[in-house]
């Protein structure tokens, strides 16, 4: 992490990217995961308000309707994951509520992202699995709150994208059954909890018997 922090502060510095706001958006967006991994909490901080500034200031681009929604997703992400590893939960569910509404926004309008329709963050799959993402972050949010109910609610529906995207045997959809699985534990539901635990260890120990 404090490798990637050293290649991520000279390029945030070189002219190209100083020109170029999204590549700046990007860095900024890996820079607060790694200054909040190591722990350095009041850096990321720091970082957060950079990424508003610069939201702030994209919103008059003549790009923006092209890339906003887009940009709006990323920006809100970095925050909510920068809130929920600082112990905001409250915080990390409003940027996680928004960056999911963006995306949805971006799902249900076609929203072309660049110039390029064929493009991989075009893809209808990926947006699809971003959403995903936001549904798990979201629930994650809410179970740190003790919202229990509500957090199943975003689990199953993250579950339920995964396992349309990959089956029953994939890593992610195994470890959206364990999330799912520690949420209704903590619900008193001891035997749906065992059962989906039991099923998430089953599917780990299948995809790694594929890889080896």
């Amino acid at each position: 992490r404090k490798k990637a922090l050293e290649r991520i502060e000279p390029l945030l510095k070189h002219p190209f990217v100083q020109k170029t706001a999204g590549w700046q958006l990007s860095l900024l967006y890996f820079k607060i995961d790694n200054l909040t991994v190591l722990g350095d909490l009041n850096s990321a901080e720091e970082v957060v308000k950079d990424v508003d500034r610069l939201i702030n200031k994209m919103r008059s681009f003549r790009s923006w309707p092209e890339w906003g929604i887009h940009w709006t997703y990323q920006a809100e992400l970095a925050k909510g994951n920068y809130y929920m590893l600082s112990g905001k939960s409250q915080e990390a569910e409003l940027s996680f509520g928004r960056a999911l509404y963006a995306m949805n926004t971006r799902i249900k309008y076609n929203n072309q992202t660049g110039p390029d329709p064929n493009a991989k963050i075009n893809q209808k799959e990926q947006m699809i699995s971003y959403k995903a993402y936001c549904l798990a972050s979201l629930g994650l949010s809410l179970q740190a709150q003790r919202k229990l109910v509500e957090a199943e609610y975003y689990f199953r529906e993250s579950l339920k994208i995964y396992l349309s995207l990959g089956g029953k045997n994939s890593s992610r959809v195994a470890r959206a059954v364990a999330r799912l699985s520690q949420v209704v534990t903590e619900q008193g539901r001891f035997e749906e909890g065992n059962i989906l635990a039991q099923y998430s260890l089953k599917s780990n120990l299948e995809i790694g018997r594929a890889h080896v």
